[in-house]
């Protein structure tokens, strides 16, 4: 019995190594790959690997280099993720605004935009909601120097900062493993206590433009100006009223070239509707019109349409509800019948450098 009992304790002794040998190689191998894809946030800042991003100044007013490199520098440090994302000595570009932003925006003390695109071998590493095609791999950062600290308005911009998405953990976890795809675009603060502040002068004392919507000389396509603006927003969320007025001129100068029939004017129609900002963008979010204009661009017989046309009116008209889905087929063909028969003339596009004068669509003159 002995000599029994004895060789039934070693093969459970066996039985038990092997098992827990097992999972000390599987623990091992998760780990590893969780260690690969957390690499760029999991990340040494002191290592040799570690390449401190470019920040391209060339465009900067000189008086203003000094406390741009500190804002970025500070924006890094706040932010270790958005470091470590950008660690190989990616290249960012800003644009200053010497005298801020302005207006009555939430951004209105902005001074500088930092902007790059993530390394495509990194942001493969996301997790799989923020690799959505509608977010990409360019992030873009709005520095305060007033309040010191940076806005934010896009998912990926706000989740490297270690903000919440949603003020929600579970809601926030959802978006970011692509359970929920829906984002309603706002702007979200983070403090900076080390960011720099303005210095005392001009730069201290912006200039306020008063807001106004756009005044275009439409002539015979008048009706179809009128028509766009009535789908132009109120820009409290924007990043102040000179660009976001500059936006409003564009949309309305790109919907009377869409319905002319332009195909890159018509891609930009379905962008600016498709943005997630409700009313208070420079134009009103509907998803039943991006979807309505994407089905017209897909089956214009444009000879510049393309696979990824096809594929993105299928992501812009996903989600949504059958009665949705009929109106925007209804409104694709009102647009389709107003293209063929209205022969609407298209108008200039200053933002784009393009005349119609020249007797070349947008994309042949871009």
């Amino acid at each position: 019995m002995t000599n029994k009992s004895n060789g039934a304790y070693i093969k459970a002794t066996r039985f038990f190594l092997i098992i827990t040998f097992c999972l000390i190689i599987l623990l091992f191998v998760i780990g590893f790959f969780m260690k690969s894809d957390d690499i760029y946030y999991d990340y040494d800042f002191s290592s040799q690997e570690y390449k401190h991003p470019v920040l391209h100044v060339d465009n900067v007013p000189k008086n203003m280099i000094p406390i741009a490199q500190k804002a970025f520098d500070a924006l890094l440090d706040a932010c270790p993720g958005l470091k470590a994302a950008s660690s190989r000595g990616e290249s960012w570009d800003v644009l200053a605004f010497p005298e801020r932003l302005g207006g009555l925006s939430p951004l209105k003390d902005v001074s500088f935009l930092f902007e790059t695109d993530i390394n495509k071998e990194v942001f493969s590493k996301f997790p799989k909601g923020l690799q959505d095609p509608q977010w990409g791999n360019h992030i873009m950062y709005r520095i305060d120097l007033v309040k010191h600290g940076v806005w934010m308005d896009w998912p990926t911009d706000i989740w490297l900062c270690h903000e919440s998405l949603f003020g929600n953990q579970s809601s926030d976890q959802d978006f970011i493993m692509g359970y929920q795809r829906t984002w309603h675009q706002s702007n979200v603060f983070k403090s900076i206590p080390d960011m720099p502040s303005l210095p005392d002068g001009p730069l201290s004392h912006p200039k306020v433009t008063p807001y106004h919507r756009p005044n275009i000389k439409g002539g015979s396509s008048q009706k179809y100006v009128s028509e766009a603006m009535s789908y132009l927003g109120n820009c409290t969320s924007w990043t102040g009223d000179l660009s976001c007025m500059s936006a409003q001129d564009k949309f309305v100068r790109q919907y009377v070239n869409a319905l002319a029939g332009d195909y890159a004017a018509q891609k930009d129609v379905i962008f600016d509707f498709m943005l997630p900002e409700d009313e208070d963008g420079p134009v009103k979010a509907s998803k039943i019109q991006g979807c309505a204009w994407a089905q017209v661009v897909a089956y214009s017989g444009s000879p510049y349409v393309t696979k990824t046309d096809r594929s993105m009116m299928i992501l812009d008209c996903d989600g949504l509800q059958a009665p949705d889905l009929d109106a925007s087929k209804i409104r694709a063909a009102a647009i389709n019948h107003e293209i063929k028969t209205a022969h609407v003339h298209r108008l200039p596009v200053p933002e784009i450098e393009y005349d119609p004068r020249s007797g070349k669509n947008e994309t042949e003159a871009d």
